[in-house]
Order: structure tokens, then sequence, then C-alpha cells
């Protein structure tokens, strides 16, 4: 695997998140929300990015599995794996923009305009994505968020359900 300023220019295995997120579009996306590689030694912001993007793909596997995956292809960091408070540090000073910048600029219709098979019977075909997110289990996002119904395994976590109908394709064949 080989990187390009601190970032994975291509996956280990399968098809790679690069091939949409390009590390000229995270570079873009760092420098609109100034974000940069100030502290010597820290995480590159291009790889949180893409560290970021791994925990959300691979959701089950622990933050010590996706770093497994990709720092094998950062020089800086010789292939060890960064302990947990680094990349918790790393996270907060990438914040939230980011990601949600990258999203919006990556965002758009799937199907293209008078693609055979985008509507049917005059209807835009739609999908459904959904995803559960964990929260801090504390009185604030119970209040906002509500917290579990039942006292099972699951009672000490509060998580918010978020879905979303996304049209895959948002013009009209003419």
């Amino acid at each position: 695997m080989r990187t390009r300023g601190g970032r994975p220019t291509r996956c280990q295995s399968g098809p790679s998140v690069t091939q949409w997120a390009t590390p000229e579009l995270v570079d873009e996306v760092l420098a609109e929300c100034r974000k940069r590689d100030r502290r010597p030694g820290a995480l590159p912001a291009g790889f949180m990015v893409y560290f970021t993007l791994g925990l959300a793909l691979f959701h089950q596997n622990s933050y010590d599995d996706v770093a497994e995956h990709l720092v094998g292809g950062v020089p800086e960091l010789s292939g060890c794996i960064p302990h947990k408070a680094s990349f918790t540090r790393a996270r907060e000073r990438l914040g939230p923009e980011v990601v949600e910048r990258l999203f919006h600029r990556l965002a758009g219709p799937l199907a293209l305009t008078g693609l055979t098979g985008s509507f049917c019977w005059g209807m835009c075909i739609a999908a459904v994505d959904g995803f559960l997110l964990d929260v801090p289990d504390n009185q604030a996002n119970r209040q906002t968020f509500g917290g579990p119904k039942d006292e099972g395994p699951c009672a000490s976590r509060t998580a918010v359900l978020k879905v979303f109908l996304m049209p895959l394709n948002l013009f009209h064949p003419e």
C-alpha cells in the first residue's frame, strides 16, 4: 500500500474508499476546514479522515482492527498501531465538520437522467438506509434522545436511530 501525505492511496484488499474520497479531495476538504497537521508526531489529519470512514464502514470492528488495516500504508507510523487515546485526541482535533463536508461533496444522484430503470410507474426509485449511533449514556442525552425501554442487556445504552430516504435519481427523464 502506498501513501500520499499520510493517507492510504490503496486499500490492502477489495475496492478502495479512495476511489471516491480521493486524497486530493480529502486535501481540499481539510484546507476548507482549516485542518492542518500542526503537531509533529500526531496522527495526520488525512489519515484520520480515512480512519473515521473505516470506523463507519467496519463498525463491527474495534479501533485496533480498523487501524491495523491502515497503518501499514503510513510510513510515519512504521506499521505500529498508536494507542487508543491518540486516536481519540486526533478525532477531537479533526472534528465533525471535515467528514460532513466530505459527505456533501460526494453526495448526489446515483442514477443518470434518462437511465432506464431509474423510474418505475412514473415514480422515482429510492433507497432507504439507516444506522444506530451510540451516544454517551447521560441525563442530557436521555432527555434529548430517550433511553432504553427495558432492563435487558442493552439497558445502559443510549442510541440514536438515523433513517434516510434517498432518491436514486433526482432528475425526471425527458
